[in-house]
């Protein structure tokens, strides 16, 4: 069987994507629009990895790259009727795969009412590093959260 995963670089890709995320409830609670949604593709440094089913993207991640926390998964993204799947645990896979040659951490943000994400990434191995007040967007908290995949020496 072939890897699913495909990195994209296609701006239709992420129009699709930022279609997407506009109508799910974790983007919706925190009122986005689609113009923010589009412009968490954008910037240096962004990894944006798809899975497609029949042509169409069902789920998607967005990695940065570059900076503090080099390896930090931006966005996790499963459409609705494909959850329960394994296709966010085989994205976080996918990544961390990749991430031995790059960095020795990986982190990632989930909100505090997002019970559901927060559940999959501790079962993947995550662990809580802190609580992030009006990181994202005024009024929501984040849980800062991170997989140690090695160390420095």
């Amino acid at each position: 069987m072939s890897d699913p995963i495909e990195l994209t670089t296609r701006p239709e890709d992420f129009d699709t994507a930022a279609r997407l995320m506009v109508t799910s409830p974790p983007w919706q609670t925190m009122d986005y629009t689609l113009e923010d949604c589009r412009a968490g593709f954008s910037g240096p440094g962004k990894e944006v990895y798809v899975i497609r089913s029949e042509g169409e993207i069902i789920a998607f991640a967005i990695v940065q790259t570059i900076g503090t926390f080099r390896l930090y998964i931006q966005t996790l993204f499963v459409r609705d009727e494909y959850r329960s799947l394994g296709l966010g645990s085989l994205l976080l896979q996918h990544i961390e795969n990749t991430a031995p040659s790059r960095a020795v951490n990986l982190f990632i943000c989930v909100s505090t009412f997002n019970e559901r994400a927060q559940k999959l990434y501790e079962e993947f191995g995550f662990g809580k590093v802190g609580e992030l007040t009006d990181f994202v967007k005024e009024g929501f908290t984040e849980v800062l959260m991170r997989k140690r995949l090695g160390f420095l020496i």
